[in-house]
């Protein structure tokens, strides 16, 4: 989920309508003021709780783009200025507080853990601008970068001669998607579930039964205790004889020793601070290359040797799985808005998308079809959109051997559908797998897909789920899991290829009772409590 660096996150939270001129002049005379002296005043504080009455969403957008710039370009200045960490740290923690709304303690945290990387790059990147942060950081608001250029990577012509598709064998395989489990090892039951942390259920006495952590878990701001993770692993065990491959597609723990084959990819969380991936050539003191040299290492039970090298590069490899089919893991973190080294260098970091197109066209020739897992979903508004455009023009170009894509992050159940240039039929299918987590409202769920073993397509899936509410009446039964859909019938669809997809997508636009999209929303809101 979301967890934004401090001060980028100032107009996220508090979207901002000058509704008039005196309250433009009062927040920045107010700022100025705050940013010169580090004294707070009410009159800012009292300013900023009015930004969020405000209804206008366009005018909302293009005035926090405005302020994101005059606050981004403070703190740059600010820096330049000569101040050093200590009284860095000191205004970063107190725009956290008047503007994200974290406590103090939650606020000094998350500071004192990014305020090194945010420092490095503003010494580093002599270029960097208020503009080019709130383009990448609000990009969903519409700000813009008048200075950013253009970049892509070389695709390859199609061959002259045709793709041979393999044939449906008629054989299914069985792989088990998790994501987004967010195990946390300091989850107390019958703690505080409402508490003003960034994450509760860790600790205090809540003023209110219904306020307490559940044993199960919690709908609040709260992740997974240890005993609901062991769950998950008895039910899959317990319940599916057949699992031939499990796709970890991020934000999940390493305890898997009963699975098979596993094919696990990095989440935002995973690295430290969380959403931070840094490019190459970065000093060691920030650089991430201590996590992908780990994982490279943790993951080699799991994956060959030769996945090592691209893996302690940036967090990516390929594998052969069998005869004809490879799978990708891919770092779309890299992508993520969240991930503030986008501002220092964002032109294919580490030059993965020109890997993954040339790993592809490799595929290609050699008559193979590829499964693609990520994290971050790619095509959706918080994928930075000059990589995520790169990755569509290589999804294009390679939709005939890709079957499918894999992803988490969003902790909802999605899919996404790629469409061709002429936006007049599908080209390949991203499946979301929801999450285990319950982080906010959601009940734990998993997914199996039904693969044909020689076609590599998928036929199908089955979505599995429990009720939190009614787990949690009695820590000493288990929760009761159970199938919450089947993808095809409940949609009414024949196959799952692109073709049927497209039609699904047009059915539900064109009818006039909207019956099939309130069956879409049935499921995929069913994960919520």
């Amino acid at each position: 989920m979301r967890i934004f660096a401090v001060y980028f996150l100032l107009l996220l939270t508090t979207p901002v309508y000058l509704d008039n001129a005196s309250l433009s002049t009062e927040i920045k005379t107010a700022l100025t003021e705050f940013i010169k002296t580090g004294i707070k005043t009410t009159k800012l504080t009292d300013s900023v709780k009015k930004l969020k009455t405000i209804p206008d969403v366009e005018y909302r957008h293009s005035q926090s783009c405005e302020t994101c710039k005059y606050v981004v370009d403070g703190i740059i200045q600010y820096r330049r200025s000569g101040m050093e960490k200590d009284q860095m740290s000191k205004l970063l923690e107190e725009l956290c507080m008047i503007f994200v709304g974290w406590n103090d303690a939650g606020c000094k945290g998350r500071v004192a853990n990014e305020v090194d990387f945010i420092l490095y790059m503003i010494d580093n990147r002599k270029n960097l601008t208020a503009d080019r942060v709130c383009s990448i950081n609000l990009q969903h608001y519409g700000c813009i970068d008048p200075d950013y250029r253009e970049w892509h990577i070389n695709l390859p012509e199609k061959p002259s001669t045709a793709f041979i598709q393999p044939e449906a064998s008629g054989e299914s395989l069985k792989i088990l998607h998790l994501t987004d489990i967010h195990f946390d090892p300091e989850y107390k039951p019958g703690s505080n579930a409402v508490c003003e942390d960034p994450l509760c259920c860790r600790g205090g006495t809540p003023e209110k039964p219904e306020n307490a952590a559940g044993y199960w878990g919690d709908y609040h701001v709260c992740d997974m205790p240890w005993h609901s993770v062991l769950n998950l692993m008895d039910q899959v065990k317990q319940q599916h004889q057949q699992i031939d491959y499990v796709y970890y597609t991020g934000d999940i723990i390493h305890h898997a020793s009963w699975l098979t084959s596993i094919y696990p990819v990095l989440g935002n969380h995973e690295s430290h601070p969380c959403n931070y991936y840094s490019p190459e050539n970065v000093n060691d003191t920030v650089s991430t290359k201590w996590l992908w040299d780990f994982v490279a290492n943790d993951w080699s039970k799991w994956l060959p040797d030769n996945t090592k090298q691209t893996i302690s590069y940036g967090g990516f490899y390929t594998v052969l799985v069998r005869k004809g089919f490879r799978i990708i893991g891919i770092n779309s973190n890299i992508c993520y808005t969240d991930n503030i080294w986008l501002f220092f260098d964002d032109v294919d970091p580490h030059g993965q998308l020109q890997w993954l197109a040339d790993t592809l066209a490799a595929a290609e020739k050699n008559g193979e079809v590829v499964h693609i897992l990520s994290h971050v979903p790619p095509g959706s508004l918080e994928c930075w959109h000059p990589w995520n455009n790169e990755f569509i023009r290589i999804i294009n170009r390679f939709s005939h051997i890709v079957r499918a894509q894999f992803n988490g992050h969003t902790h909802t159940d999605e899919i996404r559908i790629f469409l061709n240039d002429k936006k007049d039929n599908a080209v390949n299918v991203a499946y979301n797998g929801a999450s285990f987590t319950s982080f906010v409202g959601m009940n734990p769920n998993y997914r199996v897909y039904d693969m044909d073993s020689k076609s590599f397509e998928i036929k199908d899936f089955d979505e599995w789920i429990f009720n939190l509410t009614d787990a949690n009446l009695d820590k000493n039964t288990p929760p009761k899991w159970y199938k919450l859909y089947s993808f095809k019938e409940a949609y009414g669809l024949n196959t799952t290829k692109n073709e049927d997809l497209f039609n699904w997508i047009k059915r539900m636009k064109n009818d006039p009772k909207k019956e099939l999209m309130k069956q879409y929303f049935r499921c995929a809101l069913s994960i919520l409590y």
